[in-house]
């Protein structure tokens, strides 16, 4: 059975690149471009994983991570984010993330040979 995967990313062109790279691995994805529709599919879904962006419209990955916190929902989140300060970083891992992805650092191919890490650890 292929483990799901959430990609939560308002910037159209990555979430697809994102996507098809995961896809081309044998894992299940579904794509939303904001928070809203994140924590809807999330509370909903059973994701294995959801690759959270922080910064986005209508609910940001904060907003998001929280709710999901109060909630004690279980699903594994990775958060992605150009945003590389260290108080950034330690805001966004307060709320249980299992990794943080600096996109402008990190490659498609990095991004899925962590997932597939942490997938196969699981």
């Amino acid at each position: 059975m292929a483990k799901k995967i959430l990609i939560v990313e308002d910037e159209k062109a990555l979430a697809t690149v994102l996507s098809l790279k995961l896809r081309g691995a044998g894992f299940e994805t579904e794509i939303v471009y904001n928070g809203d529709d994140a924590l809807e599919k999330i509370q909903k879904g059973a994701f294995d994983l959801a690759l959270i962006d922080i910064m986005m419209p209508k609910r940001d990955g904060f907003s998001v991570l929280e709710t999901l916190q109060k909630e004690n929902n279980s699903t594994a989140i990775f958060a992605m984010s150009n945003l590389g300060q260290d108080e950034d970083i330690a805001h966004v891992k307060k709320f249980g993330v299992k990794d943080y992805i600096i996109k402008a650092e990190s490659s498609p191919t990095e991004i899925l040979d962590k997932v597939t890490a942490f997938l196969n650890a699981k």
